[in-house]
This record gives structure tokens, sequence and C-alpha cells, in this order.
């Protein structure tokens, strides 16, 4: 299965009122390599955006710019582009194709596509992205509960800055998604040690017993 990595930059939390302006997918195959990405400048099907001031500081979006950038697109069409990018990748006889991966997206990134209309359920489930997503807010959480984690860590900088990855631009789409999967796999070499490490253990102690 593909890994799809995403993330969308909002006009504020309400997922009803504010609007997707910005929105990143990635696609790496299992040996990490990039498949294809889509940037996406977005407007909603009414040509509108809709925000607060302070989200338009922290994303650096200038609403009048974005609005006149001819390349800011519609909900409509950028779907239409990333299914279609989903389609170019798809794995010959497998119904689930991608898994979404990400930081917090179970509880903000993908209900807000939802509430927008951007991609519903329906529409994720015909392009092949398998329900279960892997977020690495619950996967930290975790780590941080066993103490493989300090208890500091958590943003995607703080992150970054623990693990010494490359930093990319915080609070832009891309530069989220590309930090999130040097993430994922680092976290993901931390529970592949920890759990060797246990089996070594536990390997070790049957051997003595069954010595006894």
């Amino acid at each position: 299965m593909h890994y799809l990595g995403f993330d969308l930059e909002t006009g504020g939390f309400d997922k009803k009122e504010h609007t997707i302006n910005e929105a990143y997918f990635a696609i790496w195959d299992e040996n990490k390599n990039l498949l294809e990405d889509l940037h996406l400048l977005l407007k909603n099907d009414e040509g509108e955006i809709h925000g607060t001031q302070e989200a338009y500081e922290v994303t650096g979006i200038n609403p009048e710019e974005h609005l006149a950038n001819p390349e800011t697109v519609t909900y409509t069409e950028g779907r239409n582009r990333l299914l279609e990018m989903l389609t170019r990748h798809k794995i010959p006889k497998k119904r689930n194709h991608y898994r979404f991966f990400g930081q917090n997206i179970v509880y903000f990134d993908i209900p807000f596509m939802e509430a927008q209309g951007f991609l519903s359920e329906e529409q994720r489930k015909k392009a092949g992205i398998h329900h279960n997503s892997l977020d690495t807010t619950s996967i930290v959480t975790w780590l941080k509960e066993i103490d493989l984690l300090p208890g500091n860590v958590g943003s995607i900088s703080s992150l970054v800055d623990y693990f010494d990855l490359p930093k990319g631009t915080a609070h832009t789409a891309k530069g989220d998604v590309h930090m999130q999967k040097d993430i994922y796999f680092k976290l993901c070499d931390i529970m592949k040690k920890n759990t060797m490490a246990n089996l070594n253990t536990v390997s070790s102690d049957l051997l003595k017993i069954v010595e006894l």
C-alpha cells in the first residue's frame, strides 16, 4: 500500500465557515520513493475564501492575492486533479491503494475536507484510500506515555528538532507534509527497535526457563 501524505492550510478552525486555502498531497511507495505530488491553491466552488486575519498571518496567505492568482482553483477542479493523480498510481489487484498519514489528520484535516465538501468519505473509498489513517499525533502521544519520547515534544517543529531532521517551511502544506513524512519514519524506527529489543529479552528469558 502506498503512503498518501497530506496537509491543509485553512482560514481558521471552523470547519463549516472557514475554507481550505491550500492543500498538498504526496504519494510515497513502500520504499519511501516519492511517486508524485500535487500542490493546490484553493477557493470554494463559489469562488470565495473565508477565514480570520490571525490564520492568514500564520499561513502567510493574502486573501486578495490568493484569489487573483491564476493558479488558484475551485474545490471541484482541485478534487478532480487529486483523483486523477490517485488513479495513475493504483496498485494492480489491490482494493486499497493508499493510506493517509500526517499530523492531527484524524481529528482536523479529514473532517475539515468532509465539512467543506472537498473530499467525502465515499470519494475516498472509491479512490482506494484505506479508512484507517496513520496519525503521527496519536503515535507520538503513545510513545510519550511509555517513555520512548520525552514529554516536551509534540509539534512538528519540536519533533524535527528532536530527531535532527531537515527543516521545511512551517505552516505551509508542502513543507509540513515532507517534515511529517520524515517524522513518521523516525517513529517507525523507534517502534521497530524497541519491539526487537523486547523480543530479544523475551527469547532470552524463555531460553533460561528451558535450560532449567
